[in-house]
């Protein structure tokens, strides 16, 4: 089973390389994507390893400094996430991931991880109450749009539209963690 995972996820890895990595779709197995932030400050590089399963680092162009490491990988090379699409807000100050399980868990759920330049932190959607069924597209300056299974606690239905500042986001989860 773990292998024919392994085989659908190069598989969908090669088609999205094929569509176009450099708009923010997923890096091909051993090998790196960069994201410079729109205002050129940052960059985020994504590493996707021979698994399908991915890294992310954020760096300050200027100075070379490491702001934040996200390692979604596993250490059986089995049961990590891969990023599928990412990419940063028009206005630079969020860089926005969703991911593919590598596990044998449901593909219609990608679980999407927002960082905050402000916080240099990274929020994950599905602890403040959102499970996403689908990529996502972004609009100016800091509008996330998808679809979500379920939003708590007004428990939106499966498949609905759900648009958000993530400024507004942010601030609310951020709230709701302390």
């Amino acid at each position: 089973m773990a292998h024919r995972k392994f085989c659908r996820s190069r598989l969908t890895a090669f088609a999205l390389l094929a569509l176009g990595a450099t708009q923010g779709w997923g890096a091909g197995p051993d090998e790196d994507i960069e994201h410079s932030s729109p205002d050129k400050a940052l960059r985020a590089r994504v590493h996707t390893d021979a698994n399908g399963e991915s890294s992310v680092q954020i760096e300050d162009r200027r100075s070379g400094a490491i702001l934040l490491v996200r390692d979604d990988r596993s250490k059986d090379g089995a049961h990590g996430h891969g990023v599928v699409h990412s990419a940063w807000t028009p206005d630079s100050q969020f860089f926005v991931a969703s991911l593919e399980s590598m596990a044998d868990h449901p593909s219609w759920a990608h679980p999407i991880w927002v960082y905050s330049r402000e916080y240099n932190h990274v929020v994950e959607l599905w602890k403040i109450g959102i499970s996403v069924v689908a990529n996502f597209q972004l609009r100016a300056p800091d509008v996330l749009e998808t679809r979500v299974l379920a939003q708590r606690p007004n428990g939106r239905r499966a498949g609905q539209a759900f648009s958000t500042s993530l400024h507004t986001l942010l601030a609310k989860g951020k709230q709701q963690q302390e």
